[in-house]
């Protein structure tokens, strides 16, 4: 496959769609309504389990990959904000994030939700990193 880079899933579902590009990656939030409407056929899903909106599309270890990939969503605030600012911000967030109706708005879109504590964060960006790297490296990827 060749890649080729856009500047977002709006403009490569376009491409997709009128046929310029013959597959993508994307979310299943983002996917769901051309899937079922049948514009689009999901191949896989790079998550390590199938997903509860797209039960009999298989993962992509399934289908002999060895890929695995869940997106994340991270909210960030400048740095030097007071640790006290963060932690309220980081409490507020994640009482949200637990109530039912909202992990029902987002599993009703593929999104599954995890949240984390302020020390927890850093450390699964870090390693989220350390492991693109190594498949950068392994794949020959250089940076431009």
């Amino acid at each position: 496959m060749l890649h080729v880079p856009y500047k977002g899933s709006g403009p490569a579902s376009q491409d997709l769609l009128a046929g310029q590009i013959q597959v993508m990656v994307d979310s299943v939030a983002a996917a769901k309504g051309n899937i079922e409407t049948g514009k689009l056929r999901a191949l896989g899903v790079t998550t390590a389990q199938r997903v509860a909106q797209l039960p009999d599309v298989p993962t992509l270890k399934e289908s002999g990959y060895d890929i695995e990939y869940a997106g994340w969503v991270v909210i960030m605030a400048p740095a030097g904000t007071p640790p006290e600012v963060l932690a309220k911000l980081n409490s507020a967030v994640n009482g949200v994030m637990v109530d039912p109706a909202v992990v029902d708005r987002y599993n009703k879109q593929g999104i599954v939700i995890r949240t984390m504590s302020l020390s927890e964060l850093p450390v699964y960006l870090r390693n989220d990193k350390e492991r693109w790297a190594q498949v950068a490296a392994k794949a020959g990827l250089k940076a431009e």
